[in-house]
C-alpha cells in the first residue's frame, strides 16, 4: 500500500522525516508553547499532508497524476497560518489589523494569478513571491518592534525571535529558486530539478529550526 514512498529522493525522503519529527516535538510541547507559536504546529501538519499526498500522486500511479495543483491551495493556507503567528506576535492593534487585511488580500491575490496568469497545472510561482514579500515585510517589522523592548531584552534568549529569522531565510531564499522555476521547466527540465531540489536547503533550515526552538527551554515567553 506504501510502496509508493520508496521512490521519494532521499531529499523527499529526509524533508517527510523531519516534518513528521517537527510535528512530534510541536505536538507533544504545544501546552508549553506561547500563543503566538501554537499556529506552526498546523503549518507543519498542512505542510506533511500536502508533500505526502503530492508525493502520493506522483509515485503511487503510473502515468503519474499531476500534483501541482495541490500547491495552489497550499500557499494562501500557507500565508493564512504564517499571518496567525505575527498577528499573535504584534501588540500594536494597527499592525494586528494589517496582518489580518493582508491575509484576506492574499486570498484575491492568489485566486487572481491561478485564474489568470498560472493555471493549475503550473507551478504558482507569482503567488509564492508575493507570499515571499508580503512575509519579509513582516519579518522586518517584527525586527523593527524588537527596537522598542524594553532594555532587558535579549533577542537570542526569546524563540520566536530565532523562529522568524528562520521563516525570513526560508522565504527570501525560496523567493529566487521558485520565481525562476517555470521558466527553467520550460527550457531545461534537469536544470529546473537542480534548481528544485537546492531550495530543500531552506525547508531544513526552517523545519530545523522550529523543532529545535521548541525543544530547547528558553527564558524569554512573552508574545501572546
Amino acid at each position: 500500500m506504501f510502496h509508493w514512498l520508496t521512490k521519494l529522493s532521499y531529499e523527499d525522503k529526509a524533508y517527510v522525516l523531519l516534518l513528521l519529527l517537527v510535528s512530534g516535538i510541536l505536538a507533544g510541547s504545544y501546552r508549553n508553547l506561547t500563543t503566538n507559536l501554537k499556529p506552526l504546529l498546523w503549518f507543519t501538519l498542512l505542510h506533511l499532508v500536502v508533500e505526502l499526498l503530492a508525493d502520493y500522486l506522483h509515485f503511487a500511479f503510473t502515468p503519474s497524476i499531476e500534483n501541482v495543483f495541490l500547491y495552489h491551495l497550499l500557499t494562501p493556507l500557507d500565508y493564512t497560518l504564517l499571518g496567525l503567528v505575527f498577528y499573535r506576535t504584534f501588540a500594536r492593534p494597527d499592525l494586528k489589523r494589517a496582518v489580518g487585511w493582508s491575509v484576506a488580500g492574499y486570498w484575491a491575490i492568489a485566486f487572481f494569478f491561478t485564474l489568470y496568469n498560472e493555471p493549475l497545472d503550473q507551478v504558482n510561482t507569482l503567488a509564492f513571491m508575493t507570499e515571499s514579500l508580503f512575509v519579509t515585510f513582516w519579518c522586518f517589522t517584527f525586527f523593527r518592534s524588537l527596537l522598542t523592548k524594553s532594555d532587558g531584552y535579549i533577542p537570542e534568549k526569546d524563540p520566536t525571535f530565532w523562529i522568524i529569522v528562520a521563516v525570513l531565510f526560508y522565504f527570501m531564499g525560496n523567493f529566487f529558486i521558485y520565481g525562476s522555476l517555470n521558466f527553467f521547466i520550460e527550457s531545461d527540465v534537469k536544470l529546473a530539478s537542480r534548481i528544485y531540489y537546492a531550495g530543500y536547503a531552506f525547508y531544513y533550515l526552517l523545519y530545523g529550526t522550529i523543532g529545535v526552538t521548541c525543544l530547547l527551554n528558553f527564558p524569554v515567553r512573552t508574545h501572546e
